[in-house]
């Protein structure tokens, strides 16, 4: 069911598992501050996604290294960036780097594959006239979502729209609650894709599977 206003006390169910896309932005902080009163609870692993542009091929091996060095320290202090937040109400943190040039495309794959039932976004700004004529990323994610998961969008620390699930989630556990935490490895931007290609070919398989009725 879309909902596209709200009442701005409405507060999500703690319940599920739960992801919040991030940016270099203000409001996804907002939002993720909102989720950790809302839908969290003490010692709850939070998937963080964040979706970073497709490195461009350079015949330039030396600018091409400098720019994957650059992206890589960029996306750490990102991600570090909203640790704290989610180490003072003792959630863990799953860091996910998804790379693609459809940023819309890509959440709602990852949210499908790792069944997904609470994601959160932050509501765009309006600060500046030519948003208006950029694709508003929370509304085309909330209409692709599946419909096993909530979809709140977040402006000014309220719900201002939420698109609620319609059916359970098609399977469990998510990769959530497979990340081993108590001996949590360094995961670097490659190895995260990696798991990801390999969720994404086991989901493909799995409906080619159903389609044929095996």
């Amino acid at each position: 069911m879309w909902l596209p206003k709200t009442d701005a006390t409405s507060k999500g169910k703690k319940s599920g598992s739960v992801a919040v896309a991030i940016d270099n932005d203000k409001t996804s902080k907002i939002a993720l501050k909102w989720t950790l009163e809302n839908l969290t609870s003490r010692g709850q692993t939070l998937a963080l996604i964040h979706v970073a542009p497709k490195s461009q091929s350079s015949s330039d091996i030396e600018e091409g290294t400098m720019h994957m060095q650059h992206m890589d320290k960029q996306t750490k202090d990102l991600f570090v960036s909203f640790h704290c937040y989610c180490s003072r109400k003792e959630i863990q943190c799953l860091d996910v780097l998804l790379e693609d040039v459809d940023k819309v495309k890509a959440i709602v794959e990852y949210v499908t594959i790792s069944a997904i039932e609470n994601l959160v976004l932050g509501a765009p700004s309006r600060s500046s006239l030519m948003r208006r004529f950029k694709t508003d990323l929370p509304t085309s994610v909330s209409k692709a979502a599946p419909d096993f998961c909530n979809v709140y969008v977040i402006s000014k620390g309220k719900v201002s729209s939420l698109r609620s699930s319609s059916r359970p989630a098609p399977y469990h556990p998510s990769v959530l609650s497979d990340f081993d935490f108590e001996n949590k490895p360094k995961i670097g931007k490659r190895v995260l894709l990696f798991h990801y290609a390999c969720c994404l070919l086991a989901f493909q398989a799995m409906f080619k599977i159903s389609l044929l009725g095996v």
